[in-house]
């Protein structure tokens, strides 16, 4: 037996937006069909954002040529995504599906911002999530394929990302030409990789997750030949390869404790570093995470600590033996939302330190603030409004700056 379902908005509202649902990270297995089937559920949104930047790239504000350069402008960005969602169940109450998710990004950056990379067009379609999954109620639940990993899966400051379009975690790298960087807990590069992932059951309150990559990438990439800079064939790109054997280990705790909601998580990340011919030597990744949520008459308030041994690039910008202050990053994060009857507000404030540039004795800080809302005009329906600033400072190699004032409107069904 088989159904074509479209989904309806209330069931949709954890899959809004990228870095604005903040249960997408939490959400559940999906429910089961009541009998012995197939359930497909077409979900889907669109969005429109208009944005104000202003914005700083390197300490003199002169190009090569020494012209002065001016960043700011006005700009609009469109974006959509649909989502295909099949759930099965045996008559013995084996739960099993596949997840497919296509984003359709209608403003990217011109070619030179890309590092010579080809802009696409408003019409472009790309693959965001595409897994297998197979559960049992009282085992847990497997996923084989493009999937967010356990960590991420398990986050619970994600809670306090939904009142506009993200805050400092939201819409800013559509607009800025050089975005400061923030590093969200259980991405860090290692989101879009193939992997799988393992989700158990909740005991007590508790419940945990394990994720395993091969690499970053995605399989065979074209190398010709193998070498140490194109481990087993799978990229040409040096990045992809230097970590690899990573695990995502989390854990989560979820109560109740009278009117207050409570919610807890730690996580870890681990790799192996691959050397690369003619360089230094790597350090492997170390991420370390522990974030926590609490939510009372309305007020979520949360905050979380990511520390290692990373550089900017997350998993993919590791760390050299030979740089004796190379010691990783540390990052905090804090936030709290408001939601009264169709309104939500809320604001964010991060601190990230890392190694930046490695030739460079100075250590590099990255910082931001947000602060915005959203109105519920009718089911699905939704506008935002939002202000994000976020600066990257490194004395002698780096200077960024982006401002963005952004009000949009987003339709999910």
């Amino acid at each position: 037996m088989r159904k074509i379902l479209l989904a309806t908005a209330a069931g949709f509202a954890a899959f809004v937006a990228d870095g604005v649902a903040p249960a997408k990270a939490q959400a559940p297995a999906p429910a089961a069909t009541p009998q012995p089937g197939i359930t497909v559920a077409i979900r889907g949104y669109q969005r429109f954002h208009y944005a104000n930047v202003s914005q700083k790239n390197g300490q003199s504000g002169l190009d090569a040529n020494g012209n002065t350069v001016s960043l700011d402008k006005n700009d609009f960005n469109s974006r959509g995504q649909i989502q295909v969602l099949a759930t099965g169940r045996t008559a013995d109450g084996l739960i099993y599906g596949a997840d497919l998710v296509l984003n359709i990004d209608g403003n990217r950056p011109p070619a030179d911002i890309l590092g010579g990379q080809t802009a696409i067009s408003n019409r472009a379609v790309e693959w965001d999530e595409m897994y297998t999954f197979v559960a049992l109620p009282s085992l847990g639940r497997l996923e084989f394929g493009d999937q967010d990993g356990a960590v991420s899966q398990l986050r619970v400051i994600s809670a306090i990302e939904g009142f506009g379009a993200g805050g400092v975690n939201g819409d800013l790298g559509s607009f800025a030409t050089t975005r400061p960087v923030f590093f969200e807990s259980g991405q860090l590069g290692l989101d879009d990789a193939t992997k799988i992932i393992y989700l158990s059951p909740q005991f007590f309150g508790f419940d945990f997750g394990a994720s395993f990559a091969w690499n970053l990438g995605d399989g065979r990439r074209g190398c010709g030949t193998l070498s140490t800079a194109c481990q087993t064939l799978k990229s040409t790109d040096q990045n992809i390869n230097r970590a690899r054997n990573i695990f995502d280990f989390a854990l989560r705790y979820r109560g109740t404790f009278g009117p207050v909601a409570f919610a807890a998580n730690g996580g870890v990340t681990l790799g192996s570093a691959v050397d690369i011919i003619g360089a230094a030597d790597y350090k492997a990744p170390r991420v370390y995470n522990i974030g926590a949520t609490a939510t009372f008459a309305g007020f979520t308030v949360g905050a979380e600590y990511l520390w290692g041994r990373i550089n900017t690039g997350g998993m993919t910008g590791l760390l050299r033996q030979n740089q004796p202050d190379a010691d990783g990053a540390r990052q905090y994060f804090l936030g709290a939302t408001y939601t009264f009857g169709p309104f939500v507000v809320g604001a964010h404030y991060y601190n990230l330190k890392t190694e930046g540039n490695q030739t460079n004795p100075a250590d590099r800080t990255d910082q931001g603030y947000a602060f915005g809302g959203r109105y519920t005009i009718a089911p699905g329906l939704q506008a935002v409004a939002e202000f994000v600033e976020q600066k990257a400072r490194e004395r002698g190699t780096t200077d960024i700056r982006a401002r963005m004032l952004l009000a949009g409107v987003r339709m999910a069904f």
